[in-house]
């Protein structure tokens, strides 16, 4: 098949159009089991705006989602027309989840590899069958569940750690809450958290956890070295740091940008200390590390067990649209709140 147009992002397939999803891509469909209704993307689109803090926020943050990827760079390029479509709609389709900060960039990566509609699907298939819904709720029950569980696991495979955060005070939620929001898409870069969702997608939380614990496990001596929650925290949010005289420094940048290597550099600073988290090779490496990480059975099979009977809500957002055919319909769903049974999950 020939490309119509140069393809502008993933390119995991040869000659592929712009407004086709991936081999990849198609095949998460699958393994999720999501049922794609042709058409109920466009009619949700096609709405008006019922929410618009909602809206004017989803506004805001498309600036701010891959601002140095091209696909994603400017308010006219296609990347941004189609986030931004993908996130009102799916605020329409589930009102009582609405839009929360970190939807956009696992959105966004979703569009890196899908089409727009095939895109909204696999949104609505991580927060349904991958229970990621639970987390955006109002309230964010979800996410204290979830940091309850990472606190457990740095406790049985991490004690030497868990120790020194429970000292110093440096509650999980402090650092974790974007890991769990945006699946660790807005601090990998691309080429390589598309292995971990690849893994994800495939064995679901517990590949999450193994990467999260793999991170911990590699950034534990410096962890434990600091005192200072603040510091603790900066280490491990997607921030740059580097070493200058011994002492570690931090500044916040965009992922992609080179300023700080470049003043590393000119300033003899230690190259190896320099900005762990640009290396996309050494995240490769630690995604694959991740696969591997020996979780403890009994722990994790209660951990399992929790996620599976968490019911934070009522009903399924997938249920719910299930009658839906019109626009008519579709605006009945978006005008109304609902709770979630999560129909399957995935480890």
């Amino acid at each position: 098949m020939e490309a119509s147009t140069k393809r502008s992002r993933c390119t995991c397939d040869d000659q592929l159009s712009e407004d086709v999803s991936c081999s990849m891509s198609r095949r998460w469909l699958l393994q999720a089991g999501v049922e794609v209704r042709p058409g109920l993307y466009q009619l949700f689109v096609g709405l008006p705006s019922y929410d618009k803090d909602c809206s004017h926020q989803i506004g805001l943050d498309l600036g701010r989602t891959f601002p140095n990827v091209p696909f994603f760079k400017d308010p006219e390029s296609p990347g941004q027309t189609m986030l931004g479509r993908v996130l009102l709609a799916y605020s329409r389709y589930d009102p009582r989840v609405g839009y929360v900060q970190g939807m956009n960039f696992l959105t966004a990566f979703l569009l890196w590899h899908a089409s727009e509609e095939d895109a909204f699907w696999l949104l609505v298939a991580l927060m349904e069958s991958f229970r990621l819904r639970s987390i955006f709720l109002p309230g964010f029950p979800g996410l204290a569940l979830q940091c309850a569980h990472l606190s457990k696991l740095i406790q049985t495979h991490l004690p030497h750690l868990y120790r020194h955060m429970t000292n110093v005070e440096c509650d999980i939620q402090m650092f974790a809450t974007d890991w769990f929001f945006t699946l660790f898409t807005s601090m990998v870069p691309l080429t390589a958290v598309t292995l971990f969702m690849d893994d994800f997608f495939t064995r679901g939380w517990k590949s999450f956890f193994q990467l999260a614990l793999t991170i911990l496990s590699k950034l534990q001596s410096d962890l434990i070295q600091l005192d200072d929650v603040g510091a603790m925290v900066q280490l491990l949010k997607p921030m740059r740091h580097y070493r200058c005289n011994g002492d570690v420094t931090f500044q916040f940048v965009y992922l992609d940008d080179v300023s700080l290597v470049s003043a590393a550099i000119d300033a003899n600073r230690e190259l190896s200390d320099v900005l762990w988290l640009e290396d996309e090779h050494m995240w490769v490496v630690w995604i694959r590390e991740a696969c591997l990480f020996p979780l403890d059975a009994t722990v994790f099979a209660s951990i399992l067990d929790s996620i599976m009977n968490y019911v934070p809500d009522a009903e399924s957002s997938m249920n719910r649209v299930k009658g839906v055919s019109s626009a008519r319909d579709a605006h009945t769903v978006a005008q109304s709140g609902s709770g979630n049974v999560l129909p399957k999950i995935r480890f």
